[in-house]
């Protein structure tokens, strides 16, 4: 194997801290807290452990081996791919496709690390009332700002690191990885998690109203639920 260009070595660590940041991004920030007053909400299923950790441990073994292969995409190892024909040479050079995917993992998983800092102990992966209402940093522009983030995050993460003719190809038939039924569960996942937010985005504000009352009414008619000055 010859040794890999700068460009193609600087790829490889862009790609392999986008998966680390995404990963970031599935962990709760205060799992160790023992809520007093934890709400019941209906997505409680997805905020386990045990799932989170499965998810995360997916992401990051995805992002590592989307570095190994960016740094030898034609010939790799064949423990590492077994079926190399499947891929998209694109996903593992500089693109501008790689590149946007690229940059708004890096943005914006950034965005939801600085949301769960700015909550402090608030923030909590299972609805449970906080003990204040912050409406400064990030959240003086927009309610949700670390549920933006994530759909964001997950949603480049997928269109490049998951797709069929990517990581994923590796380990699928030339039928399989060709047919546009991984694109199908692909996207729909994205929908699902996007109508789990949804419903939680409910939860919560219900939750705020109820614990805040005026404070919040004032907070939330004067900002925006996702993106400032739009929705």
């Amino acid at each position: 194997m010859e040794i890999p260009e700068l460009p193609t070595i600087l790829l490889a660590l862009i790609g392999f801290l986008a998966s680390y940041l995404s990963m970031q991004c599935f962990t709760d920030p205060n799992s160790n807290t023992t809520a007093s007053s934890t709400v019941q909400d209906r997505i409680t299923r997805f905020t386990n452990p045990n799932f989170l950790l499965v998810n995360r441990i997916i992401v990051l073994a995805i992002g590592l081996i989307h570095a190994l292969l960016i740094l030898n995409p034609t010939t790799p190892n064949y423990l590492l791919c077994p079926k190399p024909s499947n891929l998209n040479l694109s996903l593992f050079t500089w693109t501008r496709h790689s590149s946007i995917c690229l940059l708004l993992i890096l943005i914006f998983a950034p965005l939801r690390l600085l949301a769960f800092a700015q909550l402090g102990e608030n923030f909590t992966f299972k609805l449970d009332r906080p003990q204040n209402l912050v409406t400064s940093g990030v959240y003086a522009y927009v309610q949700h700002p670390s549920y933006t983030a994530l759909a964001v995050v997950v949603s480049a993460h997928w269109m490049l690191f998951q797709r069929s003719d990517g990581v994923a190809g590796c380990w699928m038939s030339e039928a399989v990885a060709r047919s546009q039924w991984w694109s199908l569960v692909g996207w729909g996942s994205v929908a699902g998690a996007l109508s789990l937010v949804r419903k939680r985005v409910v939860d919560e504000e219900r939750m705020l109203k109820e614990t805040f009352g005026r404070q919040w009414e004032d907070w939330h008619r004067r900002t925006k639920r996702f993106v400032p000055g739009v929705i």
